[in-house]
């Protein structure tokens, strides 16, 4: 009973965890049983067997409280989800969230702790829709500063116009290599991202910070913009580095 948690005598409360890929007789996420309660809240339960949660009622077992949590086959509260919350890497223990995971930007703030598992602050937007929701499970999704608004958010005051790149052509480069870098932190490959930001994005960017003056080789004309992406580059390769010194 209860391949990742069994509740046996107690009351329980699980809040943002990530229960994958147990196995029991019964109950392979978690079995509540004699004279239990159980609370969950944005957790994931995914990809156990026989069944993410077991409930034996006798002896005052009452039945569990699931609010705001991605359960496989569903589960009836408020909030909850049942789609596949696209893990980076389940099978070698990676139970971060890809971009694109509908448990990003999908828990209740009001019971979200202030960090997450690795030690970054909750909540954060990494969904990039302009509004910070924690995500569900033990681990928030990193949400670059402005990156992302300074591509597709016209309405951002973070957004760069065409006007301010030397042509179309440098503004689809840069875009498509940070898209490059979003898709690498949301696969939680922050060492790779980090060298792609310092080697092949911000040496495209650095000229008016270094002389004034844009470079031959920058994507941007005018410093205004240039300057303003380029610190959120250098801003976003600090938090790639301490993210990767405390892992």
């Amino acid at each position: 009973m209860g391949g990742g948690i069994l509740i046996f005598v107690s009351y329980a409360t699980i809040t943002n965890c990530t229960i994958s890929g147990n196995t029991a007789l019964v109950g392979g996420g978690i079995s509540c049983a004699d004279y239990s309660s159980l609370t969950i809240t944005n957790s994931i339960l995914w990809n156990d067997s026989p069944q993410e949660i077991y409930v034996i009622y006798v002896d005052g077992t009452t039945s569990p409280v699931v609010n705001y949590s991605d359960i496989k086959g569903g589960y009836t509260g408020i909030g909850n989800i049942n789609s596949d919350p696209l893990f980076v890497n389940a099978a070698a223990g990676d139970f971060h969230l890809q971009v694109g995971s509908p448990c990003i930007d999908s828990a209740n703030d009001d019971e979200a702790p202030a960090t997450d598992k690795d030690g970054n602050p909750r909540p954060q937007d990494g969904n990039y829709d302009g509004v910070a929701i924690s995500d569900m499970g033990a681990y928030e999704t990193l949400a670059l500063a402005g990156l992302f608004n300074a591509f597709r958010e016209p309405s951002s005051p973070d957004y760069l116009p065409n006007r301010a790149f030397r042509n179309q052509k440098d503004r689809t480069a840069a875009k498509n290599k940070i898209d490059v870098v979003i898709g690498m932190i949301g696969q939680g490959l922050y060492k790779q991202a980090l060298q792609k930001l310092k080697n092949d994005i911000l040496p495209k960017t650095d000229g008016c910070a270094a002389s004034g003056a844009p470079d031959q080789n920058d994507w941007i004309i005018d410093c205004r913009y240039q300057i303003a992406l380029y610190n959120y580059l250098s801003q976003d390769m600090l938090t790639l580095e301490n993210i990767i010194a405390n892992r």
